[in-house]
């Protein structure tokens, strides 16, 4: 009965190791058994230190397809396990080299990296880090932080800016000192304008300028100078120049001249004409007006009047006649 009972697990190992077989045979070799340490380690680790060179590549594609081409070649991954297999039976079995490769039954190993490979990046490392602590310990050293005021520096500054600011604020409210010229009068500037505004208003007049007084004026300044030529013909003859060279410079500043006592008569005379001529359009505008009022005045007197009797003669149609009631027994 022991027998059997071997046997029968004999069989189903057998038969459980056949169909695993089977199954290990359909994964292709590239996935299942890299063929070389350096594709192992490839898969998991990125930052490699040795870099194939292009020659070496092609040499290595060119033998793995010769490899595949040759017959004799394992083509399965089960066939390259077993051949490792017989590889480390026949090998020393306390070879270091035969633990490195990995477990009997073929499964992955990962691979360490280098410990000179992990040295170099520490070192690297390291020296990345001191370079950039002496970089930030060089910008502090250099930069220039502005030191703390204490309180009573802060009070100073701010007495010193109300300060300023009253002494800017006072010479702004200060007025300039008034100019007076000889006559007591104010001028705003280092010229003198006052006399020759004056002179203007009284000569060439104004928006209000009195035509007879510029005549009676006109008529004495002319007289003045016929009575002089007869006197003293040189002499007036050097007014005349001087009044005409005055015109002139009048005429330039764009300033009409009324000296001429034909001219001003003429205005005068036009001036008259037409107030004379205003008097008369205002004079018929207020009797127009006065017209306007009594004939609207008298309008709606009409109209009340006419709608007065209106109302009357419509109470006197629109009431009917209501006849007395008798009181019974009279």
């Amino acid at each position: 009965m022991a027998d059997e009972a071997d046997l029968k697990i004999d069989e189903r190992l057998a038969s459980h190791s056949s169909y695993f077989n089977s199954l290990v045979q359909l994964v292709p070799t590239k996935f299942y058994l890299p063929d070389n340490d350096e594709e192992k380690g490839g898969k998991f680790y990125k930052n490699k230190g040795k870099q194939a060179p292009k020659q070496s590549v092609k040499e290595s594609s060119r033998k793995a397809k010769k490899r595949r081409l040759d017959p004799e070649q394992p083509k399965s991954a089960l066939d390259l396990q077993d051949g490792k297999a017989n590889k480390r039976e026949s090998s020393d079995s306390g070879n270091d080299s035969a633990e490195e490769e990995g477990d009997n039954d073929g499964g992955f190993s990962v691979e360490k990296v280098a410990s000179g490979k992990i040295s170099d990046l520490r070192a690297k490392l390291h020296e990345r880090i001191e370079m950039l602590q002496l970089k930030r310990k060089s910008s502090e050293k250099h930069t220039d932080r502005p030191k703390k005021k204490s309180k009573s520096e802060i009070k100073a500054d701010k007495n010193k800016k109300h300060e300023t600011s009253r002494k800017i604020n006072e010479q702004h409210e200060k007025k300039p000192n008034r100019v007076l010229n000889d006559k007591g009068e104010v001028v705003f500037s280092k010229f003198d304008f006052m006399e020759r505004t004056k002179e203007k208003g009284v000569t060439h007049g104004s928006k209000a300028r009195n035509y007879k007084t510029l005549l009676a004026k006109a008529e004495r300044r002319q007289k003045k100078l016929e009575d002089l030529a007869q006197e003293n013909p040189s002499r007036a003859q050097e007014l005349k120049e001087r009044i005409a060279w005055r015109g002139a410079l009048a005429k330039a500043e764009g300033v009409k001249q009324k000296d001429d006592p034909k001219l001003i008569k003429k205005s005068l005379k036009r001036r008259e004409k037409q107030k004379e001529k205003s008097r008369k359009q205002w004079k018929s505008r207020i009797e127009h007006t006065q017209k306007q009022k009594e004939d609207r005045q008298k309008q709606r007197q009409k109209n009340l009047k006419e709608r007065s009797l209106s109302k009357k003669g419509k109470g006197m149609k629109g009431k009917p006649k209501n006849p007395k009631k008798h009181k019974p027994g009279f």
